[in-house]
């Protein structure tokens, strides 16, 4: 599982980057790709069926908490801003 949430970094062609970053996963067979915010969003759309696009951090963390199983890999990645250690310290704690 891949949670990813908005790179700032990416510069003026974001959405561009952000939907082949999505690609990229889907790519390499990520079960499925957890998108946060809207400025994410292509992620999502380059993820295509294999993506969930949440609104904010704390729908993600209640999708997660819901579906995780103990087998599951988690990858985290955003921008430091988007502050997805949040996300990762409300898991760890479930």
């Amino acid at each position: 599982i891949a949670v990813l949430g908005t790179m700032l970094e990416l510069g003026g062609d974001s959405h561009v980057q952000h939907r082949l970053i999505g690609q990229r996963a889907a790519d390499l067979g990520v079960d499925l790709v957890v998108v946060i915010g809207e400025s994410a969003r292509g992620i999502a759309e380059g993820a295509g069926e294999r993506a969930v696009f949440c609104e904010s951090l704390e729908d993600a963390t209640k999708m997660l908490r819901a579906s995780l199983r103990p087998s599951d890999t988690v990858l985290v990645k955003a921008s430091r801003s988007i502050k997805l250690e949040k996300l990762v310290a409300a898991l760890m704690a479930a």
